[in-house]
């Protein structure tokens, strides 16, 4: 594994530590602690790997929250942050969806 790709997987662990502290709400969905853990690996990783990793999951973000579900988190994880990310660069969502998270207004059951 290299350097970079290490860096942001501990990245992604570590913004599931920071997340759980800052939860505004309890037992906050396996979606909700995902996609901000995913959203921080991909923000935190190499460009040159987060562009190699992208190309090879084709797909253009989630178009909302019906989207992400369980199932699709756990069929496949990294497509679901692959696909998390780029729902997170769309125009209307970024810092105000993670906040959001948080406060329990999306991605809840």
């Amino acid at each position: 594994m290299e350097g970079s790709l290490y860096r942001s997987l501990a990245a992604h662990e570590v913004a599931h530590a920071i997340s759980d502290c800052n939860f505004k709400f309890a037992r906050p969905t396996i979606q909700a602690k995902e996609y901000l853990a995913y959203v921080t690996m991909f923000a935190t990783m190499a460009p040159a790997v987060r562009e190699r990793i992208l190309r090879k999951s084709p797909g253009h973000g989630y178009e909302g929250d019906w989207q992400m579900g369980t199932t699709i988190y756990l069929a496949d994880p990294m497509r679901f942050g692959v696909q998390a990310y780029r729902h997170f660069l769309k125009p209307d969502n970024g810092r105000s969806y993670l906040h959001a998270i948080l406060a329990g207004k999306v991605l809840i059951e």
